[in-house]
């Protein structure tokens, strides 16, 4: 699982914390971060299957970590129970980070630059993700890494035919 938070440079800012994996749910939080003006900070979580178990690990570390930002103040979405928000003072960034990684034993990767496959970049001027690596494992998974690239995925100028009795197009 990953923990993802977000900052600004602000007096006071939206912390917002996102407990899931979940592609979708991170692209939001990309273009909600872009939108105001916000980097994303990531921490990784890891379980101790001693302690929880090997099948409730995440579920118990979830009501665990549930509970205690619940206990700071932050409030759960709705539609959207893996997600808080809450507005404080920017430098209690650094101590909420501080506190999960000593509490949670999780690992502060810094500001997010890889997730899930993508590249994401991001500037003053907003975040750029990028899939480019993905795209390259998959031409290379199937043997395409050396095709002769083109602007469209199907030759122009030509007619498609279930049957193949078609005349060429100029």
């Amino acid at each position: 699982m990953l923990l993802v938070l977000n900052e600004c440079s602000e007096p006071s800012s939206m912390l917002m914390v996102h407990l899931t994996a979940r592609l979708d749910m991170i692209r939001l939080l990309l273009a909600l971060a872009a939108q105001i003006g916000q980097k994303i900070h990531q921490l990784d979580v890891k379980f101790k299957k001693a302690l929880y178990g090997l099948k409730q690990a995440p579920k118990a570390w979830y009501e665990r970590i549930d509970d205690y930002l619940q206990n700071l103040g932050f409030e759960k979405n709705l539609n959207e129970p893996t997600f808080y928000m809450k507005v404080e003072k920017a430098t209690a960034l650094i101590k909420l980070k501080l506190q999960m990684v000593k509490m949670f034993e999780m690992s502060y990767l810094g500001k997010m630059r890889y997730f899930l496959g993508m590249k994401v970049q991001q500037f003053g001027e907003g975040i750029f993700i990028s899939q480019q690596s993905f795209s390259l494992k998959i031409l290379e998974m199937f043997y395409m890494k050396r095709c002769k690239l083109a602007i469209t995925l199907i030759a122009l100028g030509e007619e498609l035919s279930r049957n193949g009795d078609f005349e060429k197009v100029d």
